[in-house]
């Protein structure tokens, strides 16, 4: 009875943080909101040594993100995506490496690679991590419908699982 009571308790423990997961945080122009995409779809290894992050590759489906509005996921997905037959099903982060709390990483937009700077709070188990990406940098065109758009620079938040290299 006490091993099925550990093996619950170990369940349930795991089943807290079990799922990765990356949210865009956009704000709308004119001045009348923001909203927030949300993504559990996120694929690829985050491994400990030490102090020290490394990802070779990690990376997200365009359409995967919800905003709660149907018709925003689509133009979100098409946005970034590189049209509405999503060229550019991906977005992909590589090459990451941090230590102490700050990283880099290139990201892939739009078959667009970059570098960005990521800082971030280590958890038991997982990562709080943070960076901000321009759309400019991407040849993303202007997001924009009905008159209302996003800005052009927003902050992508991450919560990351990661694994202890052996």
């Amino acid at each position: 009875m006490q091993k099925i009571f550990c093996v619950l308790l170990l369940l349930t423990s795991l089943s807290l943080r079990a799922e990765n997961n990356l949210e865009v945080h956009a704000t709308l122009v004119p001045d009348t909101g923001s909203f927030v995409a949300k993504s559990n779809k996120v694929k690829g290894r985050l491994i400990k040594t030490g102090n020290t992050f490394t990802a070779d590759r990690i990376s997200v489906l365009v359409n995967s993100f919800s905003t709660e509005n149907k018709l925003r996921d689509k133009h979100f997905g098409e946005h970034i995506g590189g049209g509405s037959k999503l060229p550019h099903p991906r977005v992909e982060v590589t090459n990451l490496k941090a230590q102490n709390g700050k990283g880099t990483a290139n990201i892939k937009i739009n078959n667009v690679s970059r570098p960005i700077n990521i800082t971030y709070t280590e958890k038991k188990g997982y990562v709080d991590a943070e960076f901000f990406v321009n759309a400019k940098d991407f040849n993303l065109p202007k997001a924009q419908y009905l008159g209302i758009g996003v800005e052009d620079k927003v902050r992508v938040t991450v919560k990351y699982d990661y694994e202890v290299a052996p």
